[in-house]
């Protein structure tokens, strides 16, 4: 195979829940100019039409279908829907996530709840109906997990958040090791901080703390959703055949850099 072609993804078939936005939104339109034929998957239809829209009218085959990943249900009506309508299913982008900013002390039962809904079990319900799809049809397939490398640091106002991810880290390995002999690989990728449109503003509002932040990534910029593409195209493709339960790193070296605790104190807006 030459190798250019280990990395194609055209034609294959691939969901990104949380499509809609942000990260999601970037790996959709990444994945959509790279040739696959991509699905939107999130909650709210009007955003998730409009980002379909978007790229379709820059010649991308992306189309839109409604999932709430809170929603057991909700998930198998869209891989359904999915493989009714294209045949089968390639790859599963796991990005559909949710936050919350609260103290330990503060954080609410109902908020935990909701938060692992999403981000853990949701993520374990669409790998399993998409895996189960792929396994039936006797096909190869990526399942890739959006962690973060927030997993693997503390932080405050996080708790939830972070622990949501550590438990997608694991789950990935545990995926990987009991679907490789159906040839499913499982995979994850762990942004740092990401600046995503929607956050801009936010972001940068407080100078000092961004310039606290910048201190400690070695690439000496906040990333973007775009620099997570490359990443998911060589999960997704043919380049990473032999590659299954392992979380790629993408953060610009932060996660190899001590941080002090004043650092800790005044960020809140970690990914």
């Amino acid at each position: 195979m030459a190798m250019m072609n280990l990395f194609d993804v055209r034609n294959k078939v691939a969901i990104v829940t949380g499509g809609n936005r942000g990260i999601g939104f970037g790996l959709a339109r990444g994945l959509g100019d790279a040739g696959a034929r991509v699905i939107i998957a999130n909650r709210d239809v009007s955003s998730g039409e409009m980002a379909a829209r978007q790229l379709q009218a820059a010649g991308m085959d992306v189309s839109f279908v409604r999932c709430d990943v809170s929603d057991g249900d909700s998930i198998s009506q869209m891989v359904d829907e999915v493989v009714s309508r294209y045949g089968t299913v390639d790859v599963l982008v796991n990005n559909a996530a949710t936050r919350v900013t609260a103290l330990a002390l503060d954080h609410s039962a109902e908020d935990w709840d909701n938060l692992m809904k999403v981000n853990v079990t949701g993520a374990f319900l669409a790998a399993q109906a998409v895996a189960r799809i792929m396994t039936e049809q006797g096909r190869r397939g990526s399942i890739i997990n959006i962690s973060s490398v927030a997993a693997n640091r503390g932080n405050f106002n996080r708790t939830s958040y972070i622990t949501s991810k550590g438990a997608l880290n694991s789950m990935t390995i545990a995926l990987a090791m009991e679907w490789a002999p159906h040839g499913v690989r499982v995979n994850g990728v762990a942004p740092g901080s990401v600046e995503t449109p929607e956050r801009a503003a936010q972001i940068r509002q407080n100078q000092e703390r961004l310039q606290a932040t910048l201190d400690h990534i070695p690439m000496g910029r906040l990333s973007r959703p775009e620099d997570m593409v490359g990443a998911v195209i060589f999960l997704a493709s043919d380049a990473s055949a032999y590659v299954t339960g392992h979380t790629l790193v993408v953060d610009g070296g932060w996660s190899l850099t001590a941080r002090p605790m004043s650092l800790y104190l005044k960020t809140t807006e970690e990914t």
